[in-house]
């Protein structure tokens, strides 16, 4: 009997150290890594926008020797937005380019600044093209963004052209008699004057039955909101002001015409063909194109960006709420890198029948429809395209 409760009794005694020794192992931390290195991050966690955008370039490699560049854009717009942003995330530093950004209020002025070499590359719409290509030599070297929900025509409200409301299938408001004779604000040689000349064409109208006053995007702005006209034509952030949008409405809208209008990246042909200029523009793409992979990357990065919009505008002296800013950003969205080079490679046929790239047919049918109406001479529709879109640096990155 003494040996049957020995033997239970230290059974139970090799049952319990067992246990005890099973719950030091399950409740036992894991071994701490004594190997020096970093934790790995958690990879279902995203980076907030503010820490994501600080390593926007990180892949981006340096130029061997500093290189000076002059950047050009529009005051105000979307595609300046990225310019500026490059500029405030140390973008052309860590690139090794000592950067002056200038800016004009439109692109016929930007391109003329061409004939004294004053930039070397930035960003420039419709009309700048056109004057630059045919005139200047400017080289395209990359699509930007599109450029058509925010190119609006406003009307005041208490117009017979508002009044009337829509009368076209594509949502042009008023009549021909409510049009004729209008004196209309718009920066002529632009994307929004040939926003309002196929308008008015819907119309049965030219351009000669109103009567134009060329001014800046941004005076025309201040003009409306200081009743000081009744029609006028603005883009970017500025067609989404809630002071303009309650006291005019937009009676044209280049998307709802149907036009294919983008802006782009441009070149000076000087700095294009100096080898150390060449490089530095490079970059200068390369990052653009960054910055507007990490704009889209997320929901929370569009909202960042359109703070930061709101800010760098702010400081140019464009004032817009952050709500403005986001819905340009999400209305005329910025094209990709793969975009882009798909707009300079593929093929497309004009109106005319002409063979070209769809880049090249953005800006040709537009000119087709000045020449026609005697802006330009015909020749410069041939002059487009003698060479001026150059894709060897879109060819490059995207090929990397």
């Amino acid at each position: 009997m003494k040996k049957t409760f020995a033997l239970l009794l230290a059974l139970c005694m090799i049952l319990s150290l067992c246990a005890c020794s099973q719950q030091q192992q399950t409740s036992a931390p894991p071994p701490a890594d004594l190997s020096g290195q970093p934790s790995a991050p958690d990879s279902d966690k995203a980076a907030v926008p503010e820490e994501s955008i600080q390593h926007i370039y990180d892949s981006v490699a340096p130029l061997d020797s500093q290189t000076n560049l002059t950047i050009a854009t529009l005051a105000g717009s979307h595609h300046a937005f990225v310019v500026f942003l490059m500029e405030k995330m140390g973008a052309y530093e860590k690139a090794g380019i000592k950067s002056e950004i200038v800016t004009f209020g439109n692109g016929p002025v930007q391109m003329e600044a061409l004939v004294s070499d004053s930039w070397d590359c930035g960003t420039t719409g419709l009309g700048g093209v056109l004057v630059g290509a045919s005139k200047y030599g400017a080289y395209i070297i990359g699509a930007a963004a599109q450029d058509r929900n925010s190119l609006r025509i406003f009307a005041k409200n208490d117009t017979d052209i508002v009044k009337e409301g829509a009368t076209t299938e594509n949502n042009v408001y008023g009549t021909a008699d409510a049009w004729k004779g209008q004196e209309i604000l718009v920066t002529t040689g632009s994307t929004l004057h040939y926003t309002l000349a196929v308008g008015l064409n819907e119309l049965g109208l030219e351009l000669d039955a109103v009567n134009l006053t060329h001014m800046d995007v941004a005076s025309v702005n201040t003009a409306l909101l200081a009743d000081q006209g009744k029609i006028g034509g603005v883009w970017g952030s500025y067609a989404y002001g809630e002071t303009l949008n309650s006291r005019y409405t937009p009676v044209m809208n280049a998307k709802d015409l149907g036009l294919n209008i983008c802006v782009v990246l441009v070149a000076n042909p000087n700095s294009y063909n100096n080898s150390a200029k060449y490089d530095a523009i490079q970059k200068y793409v390369e990052m653009y194109y960054k910055t507007i992979d990490w704009i889209y990357a997320s929901e929370e990065n569009t909202r960042y960006a359109a703070e930061l919009f709101t800010e760098i505008n702010e400081k140019n002296g464009v004032v817009g709420t952050v709500e403005e800013n986001y819905t340009t950003l999400t209305n005329d969205t910025y094209y990709t890198l793969e975009d882009a080079y798909n707009m300079f490679h593929d093929k497309t046929t004009a109106a005319d029948g002409t063979e070209m790239t769809v880049i090249e047919e953005a800006h040709y049918g537009p000119l087709d429809f000045y020449v026609a109406n005697g802006y330009y001479e015909p020749d410069t529709l041939s002059a487009l395209l003698q060479g001026n879109f150059k894709s060897d640096i879109l060819d490059a990155l995207y090929k990397k």
